[in-house]
């Protein structure tokens, strides 16, 4: 069923797209470290009878890690983001393959949704597509409220690719809404407006003059293709 044009009222809050089906619940490790810690010091105390004096400086060790460990990804992070994404704009997969070989500590202690993210991105510069959108909505189904605005890029991208229409105008009505500079969210919601059945191809018109300015080389072109189609719907 074709989706209706959005009211005053939905345009000014974005919708809440959200992954279909249950992705179920992830372990961190870095969360389960210490409480892990705690069962496995009360068996070595009471159980195995291992004495204290051996237990304490384990007791002492783990929360020790596992602030190293966030202090570590505080530190790392930024410059593993800024080598990532320069290869990641000019779609050089063996560079972003390399930076993330080399980064296996970090890999060790960032979040699940960060390397499902890096993951899911390095998919779709591969165009494989499935992948690329299972890794991406389990991210985004995992990341905290105020860091998803970075997943809805991609998945618009992934779900262009799949022909995901309903996907695909959800998701960049907010990442339009949410984004700092949204030329490109207005690309892939025209998009998705121009191959829905019944789809606004005026709003899809205005969305595309709006969108000029703002795109990579290879947003232009398919700018210029939708250019096009709204063209052709215009009669």
């Amino acid at each position: 069923m074709a989706l209706k044009p959005p009211t005053a009222r939905q345009q000014a809050t974005p919708p809440s797209w959200r992954p279909q089906g249950n992705r179920g619940m992830r372990l961190e490790l870095q969360h389960a470290l210490v409480p892990l810690s705690l069962v496995i010091l009360a068996l070595l105390a009471f159980v195995v009878r291992v004495p204290w004096a051996w237990l304490v400086p384990v007791a002492i060790a783990v929360p020790v890690l596992q602030i190293s460990a966030r202090w570590y990804l505080w530190r790392r992070l930024p410059a593993f983001e800024r080598a990532f994404n320069t290869y990641l704009q000019v779609g050089d997969l063996r560079g972003m393959l390399e930076v993330w070989r080399r980064s296996t500590l970090l890999r060790w202690v960032m979040p699940s949704w960060m390397r499902d993210m890096r993951l899911g991105m390095m998919y779709l510069v591969q165009e494989r597509y499935q992948h690329a959108e299972r890794l991406l909505e389990e991210a985004y189904d995992a990341a905290p409220p105020s860091q998803r605005v970075q997943l809805l890029g991609p998945l618009a991208r992934t779900k262009y690719a799949l022909q995901d229409w309903v996907d695909l105008r959800a998701i960049s009505e907010q990442w339009k809404q949410r984004a700092p500079y949204p030329g490109t969210a207005n690309l892939y919601l025209a998009a998705s407006l121009l191959n829905l059945p019944g789809g606004d191809s005026e709003r899809a018109d205005q969305l595309l003059g709006e969108a000029e300015g703002w795109l990579s080389d290879a947003e232009r072109k398919l700018h210029g293709e939708l250019v096009l189609v709204a063209a052709k719907r215009r009669g």
